[in-house]
């Protein structure tokens, strides 16, 4: 039943998905895996993955699978091949007795995401070299979260380190000039709504009361 279950899973992804026993071999796989190798689902029901992957890559997935078989418990990991990045997913499927008799693979293909991911790294990476340079700071508020960051020049220029300050926007507005305020609150509001971007101008008081205007 367990088997059934899972073969009938494979048909519900578009994302590649198979069936395969304790030697590599597909017993099930959807068309997504098969596409993924240019070939039929008929043509691999039977084979072995290991034939169809780069030698390294074979022989850590066998170390994973039967880790996998001899433990009982699923396991995730990511590996590499022809350039391309997978994020693989093992679980095992077990009988009426709980034995492990065949595991099912999820393999996504993650290379574009881990080429935005690096891509997002450099640029920021880039913004915070630059910000040294020009002495101009940054700030990133979720409002989903309520979580902040502030960039190390930012908190030169509030005059305070990151020991002193949490990076919150309540702790933000402690700092700006009381008559300064509801403007920026109003300002940022206004950003937010029109989904664009504001320019604004105001006051903060540092902790040794020195006032700067940003």
């Amino acid at each position: 039943q367990s088997e059934r279950t899972a073969s009938a899973m494979l048909n519900s992804s578009s994302e590649p998905v198979f069936l395969c026993d304790k030697d590599g071999k597909f017993l099930a796989l959807n068309e997504g895996m098969a596409q993924r190798f240019n070939r039929s689902v008929d043509e691999l029901v039977g084979t072995s993955l290991d034939d169809l992957l780069p030698p390294d890559v074979a022989k850590h997935r066998a170390k994973i699978k039967e880790d996998v078989f001899s433990t009982g418990r699923p396991v995730r990991f990511e590996d590499e091949r022809d350039g391309r990045y997978f994020d693989n997913q093992f679980y095992p499927v077990l009988d009426g007795n709980n034995n492990v008799v065949s595991l099912a693979v999820f393999s996504l293909d993650i290379t574009d995401l881990k080429e935005i991911t690096e891509a997002l790294a450099k640029s920021r990476e880039a913004l915070l070299a630059a910000q040294k340079i020009a002495h101009f700071g940054s700030v990133e508020h979720d409002f989903r979260t309520g979580k902040s960051r502030w960039s190390d020049e930012f908190h030169k220029i509030m005059g305070v380190s990151r020991q002193e300050c949490e990076p919150t926007l309540e702790n933000y507005l402690q700092y700006v000039h009381p008559e300064d305020v509801e403007p920026l609150k109003k300002a940022i509001a206004s950003a937010i709504s029109q989904e664009g971007t504001a320019r604004h101008e105001y006051r903060i008081i540092r902790p040794s009361g020195e006032v700067r205007t940003i």
